[in-house]
């Protein structure tokens, strides 16, 4: 979680209370979402993440960014077009961001904060399989699955 590098207060809304646990447990701010995200926001932010892949959370997510705020969409779409507001991104500064991350440039950083103590992704795997077995669990609901061959821990 973000809070361990030196972010300040991280609020995490979801409607699912197994995720719910899990960030407050790495010492989130939680809020229990209505279901279909019908809500005003819970405040303003200076960078709002939008995982929930719908309309609806990424227009909860623009109306909760601070004046010259970022929004970061963790998904494509599923569909050709999304509706964006442009004139409510243009008139609060909002910048969208969209994308992979680049995982292979952001690696070094990452394993030195993992070394160092600051992250521990360990807490935040929920099911482990066998590298052999990730056919049958890749599709799992669970919050994240770890892949890992034998002999490795």
């Amino acid at each position: 979680m973000p809070t361990i590098c030196w972010s300040g207060n991280v609020v995490y809304l979801d409607d699912n209370p197994q995720r719910l646990a899990k960030a407050k447990s790495l010492g989130a701010e939680v809020h229990e979402a209505p279901k279909g995200l019908v809500m005003e926001p819970i405040g303003l932010f200076p960078i709002v993440v939008d995982a929930a892949a719908s309309d609806a959370s990424i227009l909860l997510a623009f109306r909760s960014a601070e004046p010259n705020g970022i929004c970061q969409r963790m998904y494509g779409d599923f569909t050709e077009t999304t509706p964006v507001p442009l004139r409510h991104m243009y008139g609060v500064g909002i910048q969208l961001r969209i994308g992979r991350v680049n995982a292979r440039a952001e690696m070094p950083d990452c394993v030195g904060h993992v070394v160092a103590g600051h992250f521990h992704p360990e807490h935040v795997i929920t099911r482990r399989v066998r590298f052999e077995d990730a056919h049958e669990a890749i599709g799992d609901p669970t919050i994240r699955v770890a892949f890992v061959r034998d002999g490795i821990d």
